[in-house]
C-alpha cells in the first residue's frame, strides 16, 4: 500500500511542478500585456507622467517577456515560483514609484497594487504561507517607499491608513481562498 501511495505522492507532485510552470507562463503573459495596457489610464487620468509611467510599464513589460523566455527554457519544471513571483515583484516595483509620484500616502494609485495581488491569487496557486510572505511583500513594496519619500501630515496619513486597510484585507482574502484550494486539493 505505502507503495501506490509514494507513486501517487510522486505524480502529484509533478502535477503540481506542471501546473504551476503553466501558470507562470500564464502570469509572466498578463503582467506583459497588462502593465502597457494600464497606460490608457495614465494618458487620461494623468497625462503629465504618461511618458514616464509609459517608460516604467514598458521597461517592466520587456522583462516579464525575458522572464518567459527563461520560463520556456525551464523544461524541467525546476523554478516556475521564481518566475511567477518575479511577475509579481516586477509589477509592484512599477507601480510604487507611480504611488509615490501621485501623493504617496493619499495616492489612488493603490489600487494597481490590489489589481496586481488579487491578479496573481486568482492565477497563481501557492499555499497559505506562501500567499501570506507574497501579500506581506507587495504590501511593503507599496507602504515602504511612500513613508521614506512621501511628505508626511495627519490628514494624508488617514488616507494611507485607509488604503492600508483595504490592501490588508485583501490579502486576508488571498489567503483564506489559498487554504481553501489547497484543502480541496
Amino acid at each position: 500500500m505505502g507503495g501506490i501511495a509514494a507513486q501517487f505522492t510522486i505524480l502529484y507532485q509533478q502535477e503540481q511542478r506542471d501546473q504551476l510552470h503553466q501558470r507562470a507562463h500564464v502570469v509572466l503573459w498578463t503582467a506583459a500585456i497588462m502593465l502597457p495596457f494600464f497606460a490608457l489610464l495614465d494618458f487620461v487620468v494623468v497625462p503629465d507622467h504618461f511618458r514616464q509611467f509609459l517608460a516604467w510599464r514598458l521597461a517592466a513589460s520587456f522583462f516579464c517577456l525575458i522572464v518567459i523566455f527563461f520560463n520556456k527554457q525551464d523544461t524541467a519544471h525546476r523554478y516556475p515560483v521564481l518566475f511567477g513571483v518575479t511577475a509579481y515583484v516586477a509589477a509592484g516595483l512599477t507601480v510604487s514609484p507611480m504611488v509615490v509620484q501621485l501623493g504617496g500616502y493619499s495616492s489612488f494609485y493603490y489600487v494597481g497594487f490590489i489589481l496586481i495581488l488579487v491578479t496573481f491569487a486568482a492565477i497563481f496557486p501557492l499555499p497559505m504561507m506562501q500567499t501570506a510572505a507574497l501579500g506581506v511583500l507587495l504590501y511593503a513594496i507599496y507602504a515602504v517607499p511612500v513613508f521614506i519619500l512621501s511628505p508626511f501630515s495627519p490628514e494624508v496619513f488617514l488616507d494611507f491608513l485607509a488604503n492600508s486597510f483595504f490592501f490588508m484585507t485583501f490579502i486576508i482574502i488571498i489567503v483564506v481562498q489559498s487554504r481553501a484550494e489547497n484543502k480541496a486539493r
